[in-house]
């Protein structure tokens, strides 16, 4: 029986792909390049909050995890067609003579850009934050909202 040398197919080989799971490897921090770069004292992250928008009868309702901010960390404006949401998390100050094990919390200024895709109205938008859960309701417009449609019978009527 004679020995063969393995030889990899060309379109198998893919330089790349464990190029992809290293953010992983490193809790996803790699993509974060600025931290790099600063003193390390200080924790520089890029922090973008997760969004979720959906539609009622009246309303498009936009939501945000803001876990740990207070409203008046908080700044909303609306201009036609994009929610501007922006804020800052307070590095909190060291506890004591401990030393920290694990510092991963976001810490700083976020911006969150959201574009809303329809028209809605400028007038009596409202925010609530409650259980660090950001809610912002936007008013459609009359030509937005959803009309229900009375469905007749095709059958002869006797």
């Amino acid at each position: 029986m004679a020995l063969m040398r393995y030889r990899r197919r060309l379109q198998d080989w893919d330089p790349f792909a464990n190029l992809m799971n290293l953010a992983d490897a490193f809790g996803g921090r790699v993509l974060d390049l600025p931290s790099f770069f600063d003193e390390p004292t200080s924790q520089s992250t890029i922090w973008h909050p997760a969004v979720d928008m959906y539609e009622e009868d009246n309303h498009m309702v936009v939501k945000l995890d803001l876990p740990g901010l207070k409203k008046d960390d908080i700044d909303i404006s609306f201009d036609g067609h994009i929610l501007s949401i922006t804020g800052k998390r307070e590095e909190e100050k060291e506890k004591g003579d401990g030393r920290y094990w694990s510092n991963e919390r976001f810490k700083g200024e976020f911006h969150r850009y959201v574009h809303v895709p329809m028209e809605v109205s400028s007038e009596n938008l409202s925010a609530t934050v409650k259980d660090g859960v950001l809610e912002v309701k936007l008013p459609k417009t009359e030509k937005n909202k959803i009309t229900k449609i009375p469905i007749e019978s095709g059958e002869a009527r006797k």
